[in-house]
């Protein structure tokens, strides 16, 4: 069974390799405090992490910046505190083809908009949520690196840290480097 689920994870990945080789994005640092509207990525591998991200949500509101949540969630049945919260859209296995690429219409959207800054928040390797990353039009990207992760390199900045931080405390870090790039006036 694990061997059929690896080839199915690899040709998902070639098929991912194959539209990045297509795909032409205008990267530019961006500070956050120029960012308008900012995506997140999040692998729902913990409901209870929530509550760090709908304060970062707000904490982001209070700056004027618009954020849209789109979950990925492994589990067959949502949990009820994930459903009908309006900043956040989850997708679950059946969102996904058969090789793990992405055919709901509203990971599609996601993919399409254009961010000024897409943070990702998983901290394993998801094919599922790497691959509407890397495919997001976001004008600058924002995901956890460890360790030299060749994995995480669709993104324009990595946040070193543990295997599994916590979110709170990585949104934190993401907003302190994300305030520090190219400054406005300097």
């Amino acid at each position: 069974m694990e061997l059929f689920r690896n080839a199915r994870i690899f040709a998902g990945n070639y098929m991912l390799a194959k539209k990045t080789l297509k795909l032409k994005r205008a990267r530019r640092f961006v500070n956050i405090s120029e960012a308008k509207h900012l995506g997140i990525a999040w692998d729902i591998t913990d409901p209870d992490d929530l509550p760090a991200i709908s304060d970062f949500i707000l904490r982001m509101s209070e700056r004027g910046i618009k954020v849209d949540v789109l979950g990925f969630f492994v589990g067959k049945e949502l949990p009820d505190k994930l459903t009908a919260i309006r900043y956040l859209t989850c997708l679950k296995r059946e969102d996904f083809s058969f090789w793990y690429t992405p055919i709901s219409s509203e990971a599609n959207r996601f993919i399409e908009k254009k961010f000024d800054i897409l943070i990702e928040i998983c901290f394993r390797d998801s094919l599922p949520l790497r691959y509407v990353s890397t495919l997001s039009g976001a004008t600058f990207k924002v995901g956890p690196g460890f360790n030299g992760d060749k994995i995480r390199k669709h993104n324009d900045l990595l946040i070193e840290g543990e295997k599994r931080p916590d979110v709170r405390e990585y949104l934190k870090q993401t907003v302190i480097y994300l305030e520090m790039i190219n400054k406005p006036g300097e």
